[in-house]
């Protein structure tokens, strides 16, 4: 229950849930939900807290919770602290795994954090390692999907079109296999469209980009999941993002804010939306996001490559005056 109120954004009442869970029943399960529900309510700190007391409880079973470990990756992404999550990626990595599929979960949170700072020959070499440890190409479980659909991004980025294609192929394949639709739901789907409004956003067939997110909005309450950094409020970003591309600055900024809505702390959404309305001559209103993204991002790395962007183009909005 606490997981699905979640997902609507309705924090307050996923919150409330999961204490109770946790007064019922303080185990794992309980620690690392609660963790879940306030990691996706922007409540990173204290997201923090519960996670490593999963993790703590974990340790004294001998038990692995590899998406406690993830989560925690996650967090630190999410507040900007690269390093850190570098260093946990490294350690997570440096260990002998038993299972193949968990070291390629933790090689997908490594191809996404690459592939965030734009350092894309890294990002494409462990997603590729990843996916020859989860090579049943017609699996839709995690973290293939994750996989190919991170590689498929990545291709894009590079400017290899056909590439970005062959991943969409793949995520379609698995979809068909599984019957997987906008009902019969798993994270392959959103994958799979998310992609597809990419590929399209930069074919410039702008009709067929906009039915994709259209899609993808559509799906909204199933966006959240656990566990995980691509939530309601990452997709609405992005979709921000390719709203952007295809000059739809309206649209573009209502995406922004829907993102924001769900996570008022989400820092990279004020951060694009900043960037859009300093594009639009709102000059006031950029700058109060981007000081807001800021105050977010205080404990954030300071060569962080959006808070040094922030940086310079305040000083530019205070030079403007």
């Amino acid at each position: 229950m606490g997981l699905c109120y979640s997902w609507e954004g309705d924090h307050a009442h996923a919150l409330a849930a999961l204490t109770q869970y946790l007064k019922i029943d303080p185990s794992i399960n309980a620690y690392d939900s609660l963790g879940d529900v306030l990691m996706l309510a922007g409540e990173y700190d204290k997201a923090e807290e519960m996670k490593n007391k999963a993790a703590a409880e974990a340790e004294k079973t001998g038990s692995s919770l590899y998406y406690v470990k993830r989560s925690l990756v996650f967090l630190d992404i999410l507040r900007g602290r690269d390093r850190a999550a570098q260093q946990r990626l490294n350690l997570l990595l440096d260990q002998n795994f038993r299972d193949p599929v968990e070291r390629a979960r933790f090689l997908a949170v490594q191809s996404y954090f690459y592939f965030r700072l734009g350092e894309l020959a890294p990002a494409l070499q462990a997603c590729e390692q990843g996916l020859l440890l989860v090579n049943d190409e017609l699996s839709s479980d995690a973290p293939r999907d994750e996989l190919v659909w991170l590689k498929g991004l990545i291709e894009l980025a590079r400017k290899n079109l056909p590439g970005a294609q062959t991943a969409l192929s793949q995520l379609r394949r698995m979809l068909d296999a599984s019957s997987i639709n906008d009902r019969n739901y798993k994270p392959a789907y959103k994958h799979y469209i998310h992609l597809l409004a990419s590929i399209k956003t930069a074919e410039g067939k702008n009709e067929e980009a906009i039915q994709a997110i259209k899609d993808l909005i559509y799906v909204k309450e199933k966006l959240g999941y656990w566990s995980t950094l691509y939530d309601y409020a990452f997709i609405m970003d992005s979709i921000g993002q390719l709203y952007e591309n295809l000059s739809s600055a309206q649209e573009a900024e209502q995406s922004y804010r829907d993102a924001l809505a769900y996570n008022t702390k989400f820092a990279v959404a004020h951060f694009h939306l900043a960037q859009l309305l300093l594009k639009s001559g709102r000059n006031q209103e950029a700058r109060d996001e981007f000081v807001r993204f800021r105050t977010l991002w205080a404990t954030a790395d300071a060569d962080t490559p959006e808070l040094v962007s922030a940086g310079q183009l305040l000083k530019t909005l205070s030079n403007a005056k």
